[in-house]
């Protein structure tokens, strides 16, 4: 599927998506052709006028691919730490609360652990059952202390997908909050937001964008019972026109300004945005769009399969989810048990047979990822799996 713009295909059989994305030429292209214009029409190209055009097609090229309203669409920073991190800052927390986190999830959460533990939240752990979680045992551990729920949709290890749904209904019971982490998923299929509170992700990955940002999207449930936490000048109610505002000679620091809030866009830093990551990134959006998500899901899962019956063939150990309800487009599997011996597969099929996958654990499991998007095709894993055969 529109191969051709993914340059990457040229050096390598790219299986590296769930660590970063190749971009597609027309985003780059986008990018070099504005650098170029801007070196003549500076104020054009960077005035809120310009960017904001592009934001909003941004955000109507978004809803096709995630369950949202446009105001409900924020951009925090440039990656998905920065929009978990205001996320987790907007919801009130005190001494004595609990979060519940998962083993297997990505260090953005340990850091967010830390943090928390420090000012005395409590930090309950959900462990793995050989890379599975089961979504009736993580509700069966929710109680009145439970005040947010950090996860991920997708988890990065082993592309295991959990019932966001079912468990947010179930936080939500208990006045809690729901904030996922969904860099993992976002791109690879239709994205179901229904009771998920706050949903965070980068661009770089299945997106596809040269210059990473970060995405945050905020229910209405949400917007109502948090409170944005980064005050940008951006974030203001200047009660005026901003082009009025800046010609305003009355204007001083202490003139009851106000947060805005009841929109995902007070929830963003409030400052200038990087208009080369906005442009990058719009065109990989819309490249998505023109192939459609439905689509893009049906050929990833296609070739999932296909994968998986050849590693089975081979007698490899699978540690990613067989059934496509809790599977993904990351697929990791194990030809040795000892989990370094097959980090050094992974060295193998990148240097002899020019094959690009990685290595990945965490909490006690760990192997060979694999990660498959819409670029690539059926003779890609044919390739994987004779290198595997080869190297078995």
């Amino acid at each position: 599927m529109l191969r051709e713009e993914f340059e990457v295909f040229n050096r390598y059989v790219y299986f590296n998506w769930a660590s970063v994305g190749d971009p597609p030429k027309r985003s780059v292209k986008a990018i070099e052709n504005y650098l170029e214009e801007l070196k003549n029409r500076p104020e054009d190209l960077c005035s809120s006028t310009y960017y904001t055009e592009i934001i909003d097609n941004i955000k109507k090229n978004l809803i096709k691919i995630v369950k949202s309203k446009k105001e409900n669409i924020g951009i925090v920073g440039n990656s998905t730490t920065p929009a978990i991190q205001t996320a987790m800052n907007s919801i009130k927390l005190e001494k004595g609360d609990e979060i519940i986190v998962f083993d297997l999830d990505f260090p953005t959460v340990y850091a967010e652990s830390l943090k928390w533990k420090e000012k005395g939240i409590n930090i309950r752990v959900i462990k793995n059952k050989n890379g599975f979680y089961d979504e009736d045992e993580v509700i069966s551990e929710i109680n009145n202390k439970t005040k947010v729920i950090l996860t991920s949709s997708v988890f990065w290890v082993n592309g295991f997908k959990l019932d966001l749904n079912k468990i947010g209904k179930a936080i939500h019971d208990y006045d809690g909050f729901i904030v996922v982490d969904a860099i993992q998923h976002i791109g690879q299929e239709y994205f179901n937001t229904d009771n998920i509170d706050f949903i965070a992700f980068g661009t770089q990955k299945w997106l596809l964008s040269p210059f990473s940002l970060g995405i945050l999207i905020v229910n209405d449930r949400a917007l109502e019972l948090t409170n944005p936490p980064n005050y940008g000048y951006l974030n203001l109610d200047v009660g005026m026109p901003w082009d009025q505002f800046w010609e305003d000679a009355n204007k001083i620091p202490l003139n009851n300004y106000k947060i805005r809030k009841g929109i995902a866009q007070s929830y963003e830093f409030g400052g200038f945005y990087s208009v080369p990551s906005l442009i990058g990134f719009i065109y990989s959006l819309e490249l998505m769009n023109e192939i459609g998500i439905d689509k893009i899901r049906d050929h990833i899962f296609d070739l999932r399969k296909i994968l998986i019956e050849g590693l089975n063939e081979l007698n490899l150990e699978i540690i990613s989810p067989i059934d496509e309800r809790e599977g993904s487009g990351i697929i990791t599997f194990k030809l040795y048990k000892d989990v370094q011996e097959n980090y050094k597969i992974v060295e193998e099929l990148n240097k002899k047979f020019l094959i690009k996958v990685s290595g990945r654990g965490a909490a006690g499991i760990g192997g060979i990822r694999v990660s498959i998007h819409f670029p690539n095709e059926e003779i890609d894993v044919l390739k994987l799996l004779d290198a595997l055969k080869k190297l078995k």
